[in-house]
C-alpha cells in the first residue's frame, strides 16, 4: 500500500504494435476485484515483468481511490514460483509473504496454484512450451476463466506490446532487487538495475497457448500431482482418471 499514491498509470509508456497504448490496451477492464499472478522459473526473471505489473498496481488505487477515501488494502496479486523461491516482490506491491507462492516444477502444481487463487490475468515467463497430461478440471478452468495471458523474456525490450515503467515504478524494482539479496545473483541483478528504467515486451497469448507454456515448466507426475494415498482413498484408479486427464500439446483437444 505505500506505492497507493506513488504509482500513477498516465506515466507509464505503454506501446502496441509499435503505437502509443495505454494500460486498458493491454489490461482492458482491470478492477479491484482482479487478481493477477506472475509465473517465473529463473532467478529475478519475475522482475521483468515488474512494469506491466506495477502498472496494474497503479490502476488498482486508483481504482479504489475512484470507490471510497479511506482503505487499508493490498491487490490481490500474487508471484507463483516454479521449483523454489526466485525473488522477494513486497516492494512491489505482492505482499504478505503469503503470496510468494512456491511450487514444485511441473505444469499442474502451477495451474493449481492459480486456480485456488482464482486469477483472472496471469504473467507468464517465457519458457519453450511444452505439452503434457494436466487434470481436466484445472485446465478447462484456465481455459474458460483467465481472461489475459501474457508471456514476457526478461530483458527483451521490444515486441508485440511494451510497458515503459514510471519513475517511481523503476525505483521500487530496484528495491526489490535489493531485497532479494541472497536470492539473485549479484551479477544478475546488477542487470536488472541497470535496466530497470527500459521498456519490458510482453506477447499475447491464446489460453491453449498459455497451457504449453505452463506445461514448458516441467512434466506433470503419472498421478497428476495427485498423492496415490489421496486417490486411493477416494477408489480413483486408473480408469476412473482417465476422465481427468487433459492433454495439453500438440495431441490434445
Amino acid at each position: 500500500m505505500h506505492t497507493n499514491r506513488l504509482l500513477r498509470t498516465e506515466e507509464f509508456e505503454v506501446t502496441v504494435a509499435g503505437s502509443p497504448g495505454t494500460v486498458d490496451d493491454v489490461l482492458p477492464g482491470l478492477t479491484t476485484a482482479d487478481r493477477v499472478a506472475v509465473v517465473t522459473h529463473t532467478p529475478g526473471g519475475s522482475l521483468a515483468a515488474g512494469p506491466l505489473l506495477l502498472a496494474a498496481v497503479g490502476r488498482y488505487y486508483e481504482e479504489l481511490r475512484r470507490q471510497r477515501d479511506e482503505f487499508y488494502r493490498y491487490p490481490s496479486y500474487f508471484v507463483v514460483h516454479v521449483g523454489e523461491l526466485r525473488a522477494y516482490h513486497g516492494w512491489l506491491d505482492v505482499w504478505a509473504e503469503h503470496k510468494e507462492v512456491v511450487v514444485p516444477a511441473h505444469g499442474e502444481a502451477v495451474l493449481e496454484a492459480l486456480h485456488d487463487r482464482a486469477v483472472t490475468r496471469v504473467l507468464l515467463e517465457d519458457v519453450t512450451p511444452g505439452s503434457g497430461q494436466l487434470m481436466r478440471e484445472t485446465a478447462n478452468w484456465f481455459l474458460e476463466d483467465v481472461r489475459d495471458v501474457w508471456s514476457f523474456t526478461p530483458g527483451r525490450h521490444s515486441g508485440g506490446v511494451s510497458v515503459r515503467p514510471s519513475p517511481a515504478a523503476a525505483r521500487l524494482v530496484r528495491m526489490a532487487v535489493d531485497a532479494s539479496h541472497g536470492v539473485i545473483p549479484e551479477e544478475t541483478g546488477d542487470r536488472i538495475r541497470a535496466e530497470a528504467d527500459e521498456p519490458q515486451a510482453f506477447e499475447r497469448l491464446s489460453p491453449e497457448e498459455g497451457l504449453r507454456l505452463v506445461c514448458g515448466y516441467g512434466a506433470a507426475p503419472d498421478v497428476l500431482g495427485q498423492s496415490e494415498d489421496y486417490l486411493a482413498r477416494h477408489g480413483a484408479d486408473q480408469n476412473v482418471m482417465a476422465a481427468h486427464r487433459y492433454v495439453a500439446g500438440p495431441d490434445g483437444p
